[in-house]
C-alpha cells in the first residue's frame, strides 16, 4: 500500500490544475 505516494501524486495533479 502507497498512500504517500498516492497522496504526492494526487497533490502534484492539484497543483497542475
Amino acid at each position: 500500500v502507497h498512500l504517500i505516494l498516492k497522496e504526492l501524486v494526487r497533490k502534484s495533479i492539484s497543483e497542475t490544475q
